[in-house]
């Protein structure tokens, strides 16, 4: 049984958007999703034909993605997908946070991409707490 707090919060949750389309000025806009542009928890993995298909029609050219908490960089009909890792939970990361930066550079984008050590079991511990 969910105590009331932990209602609101999946209510909460329930109540975002898994996808947000983003426009900036003198920069192409961006696109980020949980999962994938149709389905929070669907993914989008390179070399798949339901990756290359939801690329092909979105109307970004650059796609943050996340939910498999695996790194990946690819692209497809001249649009990127960015999945960054995962701050807390990385796989393959050998326990660091993962993330990236992006910068707007003369009507571009570039990223840099961040491995970052913390304390695992400190973490651990504060959870179990």
């Amino acid at each position: 049984m969910l105590q009331k707090n932990e209602k609101k919060v999946l209510e909460f949750f329930d109540s975002l958007s898994h996808v947000e389309r983003i426009a900036f000025e003198n920069l192409p806009g961006i696109t980020i999703c949980h999962g994938s542009t149709i389905d929070a928890n669907g993914k989008m993995t390179s070399g798949t034909e339901a990756t290359m298909a939801l690329m092909e029609a979105e109307s970004s050219q650059l796609i943050f993605c996340g939910h498999t908490h695996v790194r990946e960089v690819f692209e497809h009909g001249g649009k990127k997908v960015i999945n960054p890792g995962a701050v807390g939970t990385s796989i393959h990361s050998g326990g660091k946070a993962q993330f990236v930066i992006l910068y707007g550079e003369n009507g571009s984008w570039r990223e840099e991409f961040v491995d970052l050590e913390y304390d695992v079991d400190r973490t651990i511990a504060e959870f179990d707490e």
